[in-house]
């Protein structure tokens, strides 16, 4: 199935560590291409705890706000 690979949008997640934190940090991705995305402006981030976010021991709302950023954002650029 061929894919018309203009350009389109999407969220890109990346950790930053921070001594004993981490930061979260979504930003806009663009891409033009089957794999090629660049990073095109920072849309949030959030520092949790080094070692609660390795072990996955992130509270129910925190992984919720993740969550909740990452799909209004999509909805956001969708309609942009």
């Amino acid at each position: 199935m061929a894919t018309d690979w203009k350009k389109r949008m999407g969220v890109l997640a990346t950790l930053q560590p921070k001594g004993q934190k981490v930061r979260f940090v979504l930003e806009d991705a663009a891409s033009t291409s089957s794999a090629a995305w660049t990073s095109e402006r920072l849309f949030t981030h959030v520092e949790f705890d080094a070692s609660a976010f390795n072990s996955g021991q992130l509270s129910e709302k925190e992984l919720a706000d993740i969550g909740l950023n990452v799909v209004t954002r999509l909805a956001a650029l969708a309609k942009a």
